[in-house]
């Protein structure tokens, strides 16, 4: 028997708006280069704008990409995560389930998120029979995976009737 479950990476509003404010920083600061004399402060100007408009570049580049999508599943030996994006298979990852322990929900506690008042954002962490300390479950290119937390509570029931049913 196997089950499946799809969700969505979460990205922040911060790259919406970012690369347009990044923008229009970039703008004003290469103005102010272009109509002042002194070179110390044409300078300065010049390293600001082009540190926004490179800002500019990530970050539109960053939405282009889009959010990845995760496809869980498991069969009586293995828990299977298939990330996607635009409907491409990019990578798989295979974790045999004798080796999961349990899994925990991990909140993303920033200092940006508590003051702007942000959504929160959430993230498992698997403990592995043979280990002492978590490690995230969704990584991907070096970074840690978050997601709404709707999404996480219905990956997390998901993931529980997984442990329940390997007993």
């Amino acid at each position: 028997m196997e089950s499946t479950l799809t969700i969505s990476e979460n990205l922040s509003d911060f790259w919406k708006y970012g690369p347009w404010a990044a923008a229009l920083l970039s703008i004003i600061f290469t103005l102010i280069f272009w109509n002042i004399t002194n070179v110390l402060w044409v300078g300065i100007f010049r390293l600001t704008a082009f540190i926004c408009f490179s800002f500019v570049i990530f970050g539109l580049l960053k939405r282009i990409n889009g959010p990845l999508q995760l496809n869980i599943s498991y069969n009586p030996q293995y828990l299977f995560i298939e990330y996607t994006k635009k409907g491409q298979t990019i990578h798989k990852e295979k974790i045999e389930r004798s080796a999961i322990r349990t899994f925990t929900v991990t909140q993303k506690s920033t200092f940006i998120n508590q003051l702007t008042q942000t959504a929160q954002q959430e993230t498992l962490r698997i403990h592995f029979q043979d280990g002492e300390h978590p490690l995230p479950l969704f990584q991907f290119d070096g970074r840690t995976l978050f997601f709404d937390p709707d999404s996480i509570a219905q990956t997390d029931h998901f993931l529980q009737n997984l442990i329940t049913n390997n007993l």
